[in-house]
């Protein structure tokens, strides 16, 4: 059964009384939203994924790229430790290394006033790693379509 589209009726002088109102709402919203644009909140800025890829981090390296975030307007980052590539450096995940730089990259957060967030594990947030056996790895949703009459 189709439904037949049904539209609410305005009378012409209600919508003339609406525009009338919002016209001069526009006016004066715009000039601030324009200055929201150009100089927005930290609320409103954007954040990126920050990878820790394969234990090649340090403490140099994370100061020139909290000081680059900064620099170009972001408010904050992500940070994922993962295991993507065959150049291997020296710090393992949740080794005293990494707890170290960890807390360092904190602090210099913290100096930039830019926000940090962790993932909860190496990889990809409890979906992947040897921890995770094949029955408690993600799944795939699948399903199927029959039309039949009678």
């Amino acid at each position: 059964m189709k439904y037949p589209l049904r539209f609410p009726r305005f009378s012409c002088a209600f919508l003339l009384m609406a525009l009338s109102l919002t016209s001069g709402l526009a006016s004066s919203s715009s000039k601030s939203l324009e200055e929201g644009f150009e100089h927005p909140s930290e609320s409103a800025k954007p954040r990126t994924w920050w990878h820790w890829v394969s234990g090649n981090v340090t403490k140099e390296g994370i100061t020139a790229d909290l000081e680059a975030m900064k620099g170009i307007g972001l408010a904050g980052a992500q940070i994922f430790t993962v295991d993507q590539s065959d150049v291997k450096g020296p710090i393992r995940f949740m080794s005293p290394e990494w707890r170290d730089l960890m807390h360092f990259a904190m602090g210099e957060a913290g100096r930039l006033n830019l926000e940090l967030a962790v993932e909860g594990c190496d990889g990809w947030s409890e979906s992947g790693g040897p921890w995770v056996t094949p029955a408690e790895s993600m799944q795939k949703v699948v399903w199927s379509q029959r039309d039949v009459s009678g």
